[in-house]
């Protein structure tokens, strides 16, 4: 009987802790979600603003993207983008926000609306982006983007 209540209880306690454990898991995901929908909203900020140093936190060095045409860019493409002025924009509205957690990394999607010039060509329209972030020590930093332009049906 004694082997019974034993068993029991730790059956009993071995769940309360894994529950508890999932809280914890859930409340860190929370966190780092909410971490990265305000990155979002900076970058969006940022672009309009030029602000270059915002740029560089939060591109990884090795960071690679590929604009809505096909074409490759680095981190240093786009801080020069920035700061010269051929990537100028006006105004962008992100939407439909997605933030996907896999550990240490991270996948957002979201639809950005956008008013501007890219080299001095118009450059206005709705976007589709998908970034991927990785989380090291406390800083999430995005280290590739795809961007898709969305045409009208």
């Amino acid at each position: 009987m004694k082997t019974v209540l034993t068993g029991c209880m730790l059956l009993v306690m071995s769940f309360g802790f894994v529950v508890w454990v999932a809280q914890i898991v859930s409340t860190a995901d929370s966190s780092n979600e909410e971490v990265l929908l305000k990155a979002e909203h900076e970058w969006t900020k940022a672009v309009v603003d030029r602000d270059t140093p915002f740029l560089d936190r939060i591109l990884s060095d090795g960071f690679v993207g590929w604009d809505y045409e096909g074409k490759r860019y680095t981190k240093a493409d786009s801080k020069h983008d920035l700061s010269s002025g051929e990537w100028a924009t006006t105004s962008i509205r992100v939407e439909d926000i997605n933030v996907r957690l896999y550990g240490n990394t991270a996948v957002v999607t979201s639809q950005a609306i956008r008013k501007g010039e890219y080299k001095g060509q118009d450059n206005t329209g709705q976007f589709r982006w998908t970034k991927v972030y990785v989380k090291t020590g406390e800083q999430w930093q995005v280290v590739a983007q795809q961007s898709t332009r969305i045409t009208a049906p």
